[in-house]
Parts: structure tokens; C-alpha cells; sequence
């Protein structure tokens, strides 16, 4: 029921009753990491969406001369994975615990049987996922525009 209760509070399951999000969160599975630990590489087989319960992790990339060039840091309740986990493809990006974190973890697998066993639900969850990736989209369009103003005044 815990998780139910913490499950509530996310934009992914934004107007979904509590007694589905209980039929959710079987789906779910809890994993812990400890500060520093690798959750997935770049190029590693997709297929799971993350929830962060707790903690934080950094995401980054290998830079031309293979140093570590971030690109976010995630904090409890933001979502990852989620590109992959709707088609399937490696991942683009590393991801490591920046301190012990919890994560609540849904794979493909478990979610198709979701799609099978209540199709409404899986719609609901769907149409919420893909809000989220608007915004990190926009966010991301945004901040190429102020880097492409940044280089054009600065440029000359």
C-alpha cells in the first residue's frame, strides 16, 4: 500500500483510482542502488521504464575524448528510460546513483501484460508517459534556442 500512496503523487499516473494503481504497482519492481553503482550504460538493451522513489542519479554521456559529459541529474519522483522503454531501443545515455537510490522499476514485458488485462489503463498510463516526454522535449527545445542566441551574440 506504501507504494500506492507514493504512486498517487506522480504526473505518470495522474487519473488512475487507487485501487488500480494498486494493480500497477505489482507490476513494479523495487531495486536499490548505492552511490556511484551504474544502473544501465549507453547502448545497453532498453525495454524497462525507472521511477526514482529515493536518492538521485546523473545522467551522462562519453565525450569525444572519453571523459563523462552530463546531461541531467534526476531526483525522486522524475522518470527515466522512458524512450527505450517504448521502442525497445539500447539506451543513449549512462545513468549512476548519485547517492543510494531506490528505483521502481516496470519492464515491457509486465506492461504488455497490463495492455492484455486492462487496456484503459495501460491507455492512461501511455497518454501520461508521452506528456512527460513533451515537456523534456520542450524544455530541451527551449534550452537550444537560449545556446543558439547565446552563440549568435557571442559569435561575432
Amino acid at each position: 500500500m506504501e507504494n500506492v500512496e507514493w504512486l498517487k503523487k506522480l504526473f505518470l499516473f495522474k487519473g488512475i483510482a487507487p485501487q488500480k494503481l494498486k494493480e500497477v504497482s505489482g507490476l513494479m519492481e523495487s531495486r536499490k542502488y548505492h552511490s556511484g553503482q551504474v544502473i544501465y550504460s549507453e547502448h545497453d538493451s532498453g525495454g524497462c521504464l525507472y521511477i526514482i522513489k529515493s536518492g538521485k542519479v546523473r545522467v551522462y554521456r562519453k565525450g569525444k575524448n572519453m571523459s563523462d559529459v552530463e546531461l541531467a541529474t534526476l531526483k525522486a519522483k522524475d522518470v527515466f528510460g522512458e524512450m527505450s522503454f517504448l521502442d525497445e531501443s539500447p539506451h543513449t545515455a549512462n545513468i549512476a546513483a548519485v547517492e543510494d537510490t531506490e528505483l521502481l522499476v516496470l519492464s515491457k514485458d509486465r506492461f504488455e501484460e497490463l495492455v492484455e488485462s486492462n487496456p484503459k489503463l495501460a491507455y492512461l498510463i501511455t497518454k501520461n508517459l508521452l506528456l512527460v516526454i513533451e515537456s523534456i522535449i520542450r524544455k530541451m527545445n527551449a534550452e537550444y534556442v537560449s545556446l543558439m542566441e547565446y552563440m549568435y551574440v557571442f559569435g561575432k
